[in-house]
């Protein structure tokens, strides 16, 4: 416990001098009033024993006049009660300094309550010592509630740390159904960056492959933050992720040839909506472009449900924010998608992004936009694919500091290679 001390110089005068008896009388009424135990110990005799002890402090400590007076106050003490505590006291009488302390006494039937204990020495009109008194308050309900809050704290303590256990193990969970940043895929050159805002991200996309010429690339976004919007994203992942020898939303169900084809992206697009008002809903709407890449002709089949733009970056050419429009996957029961096509020419590079990248910078200062992010990547249409990618976030990342994304960012890059 901590502990005030002041020099002798500063004690109080000596009360002990001769007075009127109305005054003393007064004086004792006044400090069998006051609700803190007050004791006067005589500091010339050995032991310095109690001499006078107020209504307060035999309430406080159960004991009786015959039990206190002519007794040293160290009889409070008990097992528990902390050594250093005990002979910092001892030290300030020796010295005769003035000492508060918080102190575990025990009452008279055992049972232990919290002293703050405050002794000020008395000195003479010759500067000699010869009392001390002793202020005692229960400070027992305080403590208690003091050490109900530190338990307290210490359970909310290794709440958050178990917690950042679990979010730390889902992190990595869903990091396992993101794609490597490259992958190899036949006359195409792939990348992909994935840049959270918390440890849980909305974010979702990957690249399958649906025949030796055919490639789908999707990529989504929950909407919100956190842990329902990280298990939608993987939920949806698993959709859109084809199990051999079962049922996928990406295929058609085999005919008489027993052959199946793959789903239109608008029809995936319709599904994936359909899917959402047939279960319960959850409030967790996501916004997702679906596309299917014929590796031989280079054409790009894609629907989007109010996902961003693609970005085209043209190896010989200008470049271009293609078509993306359609409602945001339930938002709208019933809703049909339309359908994109263009084709990729050796060189072309195809940059699908997350609202994240659009808007970052927000909500301290202004969006870096779709326009910076065309200027960005044409000026490095020269660059490896994946430096290309790197870059931009390197960009977008001074451009939100210090303040750091406050949305997931997850970026898709295609080239197509001769």
């Amino acid at each position: 416990m901590n502990a005030s001390r002041k020099h002798a110089e500063t004690a109080k005068v000596s009360p002990f001098t001769p007075e009127s008896n109305g005054e003393l009388f007064l004086k004792h009424l006044a400090m069998d009033s006051i609700a803190e135990g007050i004791t006067i110990a005589d500091a010339r005799r050995p032991e310095m024993p109690i001499i006078y002890a107020n209504e307060a402090f035999y309430r406080i400590t159960g004991y009786s006049t015959a039990e206190v007076i002519n007794r040293n106050c160290r009889f409070l003490q008990g097992p528990d009660t902390n050594l250093d505590t005990i002979e910092e006291m001892r030290a300030a009488i020796r010295e005769g300094w003035e000492i508060t302390v918080e102190i575990l006494n025990y009452r008279k039937d055992g049972s232990k309550f919290w002293n703050r204990v405050s002794i000020t020495p008395i000195r003479d009109s010759n500067d000699t010592l010869t009392h001390f008194v002793g202020v005692q308050t229960d400070i027992s309900r305080r403590v208690a509630a003091e050490e109900k809050l530190k338990a307290a704290n210490a359970r909310l303590q290794a709440l958050n740390e178990r917690i950042n256990q679990e979010l730390e193990a889902a992190a990595r969970a869903q990091l396992a159904h993101l794609p490597s940043s490259v992958i190899e895929v036949p006359g195409l050159k792939t990348a992909s960056a994935f840049r959270p805002c918390n440890e849980l991200a909305g974010d979702n996309f990957n690249l399958v492959s649906l025949d030796e010429r055919h490639l789908a690339v999707y990529i989504l976004d929950v909407v919100g933050h956190g842990a329902c919007a990280a298990l939608e994203s993987v939920t949806l992942s698993r959709i859109l992720t084809p199990i051999q020898g079962e049922p996928s939303i990406l295929f058609e169900e085999p005919g008489r040839n027993h052959h199946s084809s793959f789903v239109p992206p608008a029809r995936v697009l319709q599904n994936l909506n359909r899917r959402y008002f047939a279960e319960e809903s959850r409030g967790q709407f996501y916004t997702i472009l679906y596309g299917i890449l014929d590796l031989e002709t280079g054409e790009f089949c894609y629907s989007s449900a109010g996902h961003p733009p693609p970005l085209l970056v043209r190896g010989r050419g200008n470049s271009e924010l293609l078509d993306s429009a359609g409602f945001v996957i339930g938002h709208f029961e019933g809703a049909e998608y339309d359908q994109h096509r263009v084709h990729l020419h050796p060189g072309d590079r195809l940059y699908l992004f997350t609202d994240g990248a659009l808007e970052a910078g927000l909500p301290d200062r202004q969006e870096f936009g779709k326009h910076r992010i065309v200027d960005v990547l044409e000026d490095v249409r020269d660059e490896e694919l994946g430096a290309s990618i790197d870059i931009l976030i390197n960009e977008l990342t001074q451009w939100c500091h210090p303040g750091g994304f406050f949305d997931d960012v997850s970026i898709v890059a295609l080239e197509k290679v001769g």
